[in-house]
């Protein structure tokens, strides 16, 4: 799995974050990220809001977890795969 930061806020998508989610199937993240992240979203991506934030470490490797601000300060960077 990858996590990707969104940035806290419109506007502060890198480009290395909006090249990882153009290249995704399957995207996981809160209303918020999805929302910051929604022009990187390749149509044809099948997104889901987390409902459950203990289910996370299942997910495929293939899978796109968005996470709002750093991850790696206050957010999912402790999850399994690639931040």
């Amino acid at each position: 799995m990858k996590v990707v930061g969104v940035g806290c806020g419109p506007g502060m998508l890198t480009a290395e974050a909006a090249r990882v989610i153009a290249g995704a199937s399957l995207v996981y993240g809160s209303a918020r990220a999805i929302a910051l992240a929604r022009d990187a979203i390749p149509p044809g991506c099948e997104v889901h809001e987390i409902a459950d934030y203990r289910s996370l470490r299942s997910l495929p490797d293939h899978a796109v977890v968005l996470s709002t601000g750093d991850p790696m300060l206050a957010g999912l960077g402790y999850l399994p795969g690639e931040v």
